[in-house]
């Protein structure tokens, strides 16, 4: 490699749809650093179960540690359930002919073909081999993408509903939302008008039956620490409300969640 143009070293990069490697050059905008050609290739599995898989082009079989041509995805007795063809050299272009795999840069390149019989044969055994049947698993793809489709479109509603139990359950399962939900508003109002006004309606009875200079002079210093203490007490309904109002807001938001 050493001195020779970058354009013309004997280098080509197959660069994978969701390959991490590709994916991180090309979104730093390193894409065109690679050395010699690029040919992209629409192979992999954008699960992060085959992050690494989707680097390398293969899976190995654990028993064997060859290559296996498919995976198996989805769960069993499902309709998702099914394999799926990954080896990356599956999606290389190659000719026809003489089996060299097809760039840009090579097309036009090659040598010319004879249309004979032997070679319209080569290429109609091609067209079946690899064109018809890749026309046929592509087909087979789109008829188990609508039949997953379909088959969850069908079970949204029950989907719905289960997630809206286990939402109840989580509510009813956690102590204090549980508490704090509960809280009535009556409740919280009378607990705050009970723990204000007895005292002072006492008071103010007290006040009345009772004129003593000594008595005046009890009742004056209590009077002026009720008016200091006159703010607080008037907040207390407010804050209760102000409480209320934080509640009901959760619970609505609770009740538009589920």
């Amino acid at each position: 490699m050493k001195g020779k143009k970058t354009d013309k070293l004997r280098i080509t990069n197959y660069c994978g749809s969701y390959d991490p490697l590709t994916l991180l050059e090309n979104a730093a905008g390193f894409g065109n650093r690679l050395p010699g050609e690029k040919v992209k290739l629409d192979f992999g599995i954008s699960w992060f179960k085959w992050f690494a898989n989707n680097h390398t082009g293969y899976i190995a079989d654990k028993q064997t540690g060859m290559p296996m041509e498919k995976v198996t995805i989805g769960q069993k007795s499902t309709v998702s359930y099914g394999k799926i063809r990954f080896s990356a050299d599956a999606w290389v272009p190659a000719s026809v002919w003489t089996g060299e795999t097809l760039t840009v840069a090579s097309a036009g390149k090659g040598q010319k073909i004879d249309i004979d019989t032997d070679n319209i044969g080569q290429l109609a055994q091609a067209l079946e081999t690899r064109i018809l049947a890749a026309c046929v698993e592509s087909f087979q793809y789109l008829k188990k993408s609508i039949e997953i489709v379909e088959t969850e479109g069908t079970r949204l509603d029950n989907r719905k509903t289960k997630l809206q139990h286990a939402f109840d359950a989580i509510t009813i399962e956690n102590q204090v939302l549980k508490e704090i939900l509960h809280i009535g508003e009556k409740w919280l109002a009378e607990k705050a008008l009970l723990a204000v006004s007895p005292d002072i309606s006492r008071f103010l009875k007290l006040k009345d039956a009772v004129h003593i200079p000594f008595a005046d002079q009890m009742f004056a210093a209590v009077e002026a620490a009720a008016a200091r203490l006159a703010g607080p007490l008037l907040e207390i309904p407010y804050t209760v409300q102000k409480i209320i109002h934080a509640i009901d807001k959760m619970k609505e938001a609770l009740a538009n969640l589920k």
